[in-house]
Formats: C-alpha cells, sequence, structure tokens
C-alpha cells in the first residue's frame, strides 16, 4: 500500500505507513547526517502513533518510574525486612568467652 492510499484512511494508518518507509530507508542509510534526521523523524511518528492508540484504547499509557517511585519501592523493601527481622524476634547477644 502507498503512503497515499494510507493517507487517505486517516492519521493512524497514514502514520503506520509512514513509520515502515522510515524504517527501510534507517535500514539503507549510509550517511551519517541522514540518519540522524531520519532517526529523529521516526522518534516523532512513533511518539504520535503511540498517542492516537493510547487515545482509541487500544494500547495502555505507559507510565515511566520517576524517582520517588524508585525512591518509594527502596523503602518499601526496607521496611519489609526490618518486619521480618522483627518478627523473627530480639536478637541475643552470644559470648565469645
Amino acid at each position: 500500500m502507498t503512503l497515499v492510499n494510507s493517507a487517505r484512511q486517516g492519521r493512524l494508518p497514514g502514520l503506520k505507513r509512514l513509520r515502515d518507509m522510515l524504517a527501510a530507508q534507517l535500514d539503507e542509510c549510509d550517511s551519517n547526517r541522514d540518519f540522524a534526521a531520519l532517526s529523529t523523524r521516526l522518534i516523532d511518528v512513533l511518539a504520535q502513533i503511540d498517542e492516537l492508540e493510547q487515545a482509541a484504547g487500544k494500547k495502555p499509557a505507559a507510565r515511566k518510574e520517576t524517582g520517588l517511585d524508585e525512591f518509594t519501592r527502596r523503602l518499601e523493601e526496607r521496611q519489609q525486612v526490618r518486619r521480618r527481622d522483627a518478627a523473627k524476634g530480639p536478637r541475643r547477644a552470644t559470648s565469645s568467652r
């Protein structure tokens, strides 16, 4: 299917066809300058496709982990270790005599 035919079917089909064409051009690209430009365009097209699919309910929104998420996860892990150690009971000091 051509890009023109895909675009006539709507924005999402047109973007998907453009994505495929850009990927094919990247596979055959020998110029670093052209590769950079094509890569930038492909990243933009992929983002637009994701936005449209999320809006249509076809794809759940991907959530990136933030620094706060990582902090909360580590804090929870530490608290679990402390609770587990507390459940074992107090530690008794052993004599080395």
